[in-house]
């Protein structure tokens, strides 16, 4: 099984639609940027569902990487920055958000 097959077989497994099968790693890695500058900007204009189904792309992104099983050196640093740009747009709580 070649990368792509393997992301977009993790991707049905995790029940993503077909759209997010479609676009793979590389619209994985889109949506994770898109929604890092959405949170990042002042005020957030969704509620906590919606922050928390965002926030599920990265979960989803970081096991389509394990799934491609391979080096993706200009992928991670897109992601890194990302994360990082979220780190910094986001403050940590140790209280429930619920």
């Amino acid at each position: 099984m070649n990368e792509h097959d393997a992301v977009q077989k993790y991707l049905k497994e995790r029940g993503c639609d077909d759209e997010v099968v479609a676009k793979g790693l590389p619209g994985l890695v889109a949506e994770w940027e898109r929604v890092v500058e959405e949170v990042g900007g002042e005020p957030y204009e969704f509620g906590l569902d919606d922050y928390l189904n965002d926030l599920d792309t990265r979960d989803i992104l970081g096991g389509a990487l394990k799934a491609a099983g391979t080096d993706h050196r200009s992928i991670r640093a897109a992601i890194d920055a990302a994360d990082e740009q979220f780190k910094a747009g986001t403050k940590a709580v140790k209280e429930c958000l619920w």
